[in-house]
């Protein structure tokens, strides 16, 4: 069996590289750097060794010097594989140090299994040819400071790019301090000004500078002890105070009323601190009396909006970033290397080991369908979602042909009863919302003896009823609103398997579309789930053919 040595410091690409060897059939040593390479290599003279360039102790260069110097160990091939020095006229050093390839890193796994078998072949059965212009010691020196002195340059270089936009972004910041309309605050929690931007003159109609304030204590310019409380309860509280009136003491004894939104957080010292801004809402109360009404209706929109915006954007924040980069990422590796497992070792592991290991991959598949409900969920965005005609007969028949072959193979009693007609609805969200409730009737009936599944519909005037009965297993009304929450679920996955996005998604799906789902059950007598959207009207032809979904309301 072909033995390679393979020099890398950083584990990951070690290990990685490691099973991709041991997997196509070669024996693998594993050393950290050159030191422990060149140890390894006189224990156990290899066929082959792989290095990579930049590592402690004694990096690649350094390594293939010695080991072109070593009777016993230049007869091998060296080939280096390196991710940092990528420059021509380092592999030119390379080569001249004796090294028989340059691989330059990320290189995919069949390429560079078809390098190594490659080199392999060229080597077998005879010794390292002699260089046409052997290195002394000296020029092998000048030339490995040149290669460091060049990766030092570029690291400089790199470093006064990141500090030229680090200046940048400090004097971008430095413009919008100093010209927010806002007056910016910092306290420490004894209520000392740590700093102050100097709006603080305009707030103050010039008789504050920042200067003469910085030092002096904030509870003697807000001195409103009812306000203070209020904004220090509603720090403890959620973390941050937003929008808490209160009144700045001026120069001359007049009360500004301003707004405060504040919060407590760590500074570089490690101390805890305040930061606040204050704005001057004269105008505002001025005003109040005079659009209260307004007010009323309006803050119940923002109330509403707000609360869809937030929930959205956790949504977003927390699904679609994590999912997308913290998760697949290991995910993708754990099936992988399972599967590499399957495929180089399954005969050396008996029926148990092997059943693990299958369990692991059936695993990875469940969970990336869950990964990829997530990333359905999250990416639904009303705001994209397109009011348009669908004829729901033709819809829905669509829908059951993908699923015509598991209705068979389960023997399920299937009725379709949708009049005729056209929604006003997103295609693909009512689709993706139809096909999850189809999903669910048949996954909820697979232990019900003799399954039925009913698809039926009906014209309400403004708006159409489509509604999925199942005579699956049911469920307690009491649990209604929970189903449709994310990663809601009434029974054991192991049970039912799913990843509890679904009937989310549907619910989603349906507002977006100006719509509602709900469901009516019963334990053990099956379930209804209900789909209530717009009917279609044929748009106003002055106003032109499209529309959004803002358009259409129930």
């Amino acid at each position: 069996m072909t033995h390679v040595l393979i020099v890398e410091d950083h584990e990951r690409n070690r290990n990685l590289l490691k099973m991709l060897l041991e997997a196509n059939g070669y024996r693998v040593t594993a050393a950290g750097n050159g030191l422990e390479a060149l140890a390894a290599a006189r224990s156990e003279p290899p066929d082959v060794v792989v290095s990579d360039v930049l590592m402690p102790k004694m990096d690649g260069f350094a390594l293939c010097r010695a080991w072109m110097q070593d009777a016993a160990l230049k007869v091998i091939p060296f080939i280096f594989y390196s991710g940092t020095y990528i420059r021509a006229d380092d592999e030119q050093f390379a080569m001249a140090l004796g090294a028989v390839r340059y691989l330059i890193k990320p290189v995919e796994g069949e390429v560079f299994l078809l390098e190594l078998r490659a080199v392999l072949q060229e080597w077998a059965g005879r010794a390292a040819p002699a260089l046409d212009s052997p290195l002394d010691d000296a020029t092998s020196h000048a030339l490995h400071e040149s290669a460091l002195a060049r990766k030092v340059e570029d690291k400089m270089a790199q470093l006064e790019e990141a500090n030229r936009k680090l200046r940048e972004s400090e004097e971008k910041y430095r413009r919008i301090y100093d010209n927010l309309q806002d007056v910016y605050v910092e306290t420490s929690l004894d209520g000392t000004i740590l700093e102050m931007s100097p709006k603080v003159a305009t707030l103050s109609k010039g008789q504050y500078k920042r200067e003469d304030l910085i030092g002096t204590s904030m509870n003697a310019l807000c001195d409103d002890a009812h306000y203070r409380d209020a904004i220090l309860k509603a720090i403890k509280q959620c973390g941050r105070a937003i929008d808490v009136e209160a009144t700045f003491r001026n120069g001359d004894g007049s009360l500004i009323p301003c707004s405060v939104s504040a919060t407590i957080v760590r500074g570089a010292d490690g101390e805890l601190k305040t930061i606040a801004t204050l704005r001057d809402i004269t105008d505002r109360k001025h005003a109040e009396q005079e659009i209260i009404k307004l007010n009323t209706e309006l803050e119940q929109r923002v109330q509403e909006r707000t609360a869809k915006l937030e929930s959205a954007n956790n949504d977003l924040e927390t699904f679609t970033y994590a999912v997308a980069h913290d998760f697949k990422a290991p995910l993708l590796s754990l099936d992988g290397y399972s599967r590499l497992l399957l495929d180089g070792y399954a005969d050396k592991l008996d029926d148990q080991g092997r059943q693990f290991l299958h369990n692991v991959r059936d695993a990875a598949q469940q969970m990336n369908q869950l990964l990829n409900d997530l990333l359905a969920y999250a990416r639904m965005e009303c705001e994209d979602a397109r009011a348009e005609p669908i004829e729901l007969q033709a819809l829905i028949q669509t829908l059951l042909a993908g699923f015509a072959e598991e209705f068979k193979a389960r023997g399920v009693a299937l009725s379709v009863t949708v009049p005729v007609g056209a929604a006003s609805a997103d295609r693909e969200g009512l689709a993706m919302a139809l096909r999850n409730l189809l999903g669910n009737a048949l996954k909820f009936t697979r232990d019900t003896p003799n399954p039925a599944i009913e698809v039926g519909g009906r014209d309400q005037g403004a708006t159409c009823l489509l509604w999925v009965r199942d005579n699956g297993v049911g469920f307690d009304m009491k649990y209604h609103d929970r189903i449709f929450g994310i990663f809601q679920r009434l029974h054991r996955s192991e049970d039912y398997p799913g990843t509890g996005v679904g009937l989310a998604i549907v619910r989603k799906a349906m507002e977006c579309m100006r719509g509602r789902a709900w469901a009516e059950s019963e334990p053990g007598k099956g379930a209804t789930f209900y789909l209530e959207i717009p009917k279609w009207t044929a748009p106003d032809r002055s106003r032109g053919l499209t529309t959004t979904l803002k358009d259409v309301a129930l």
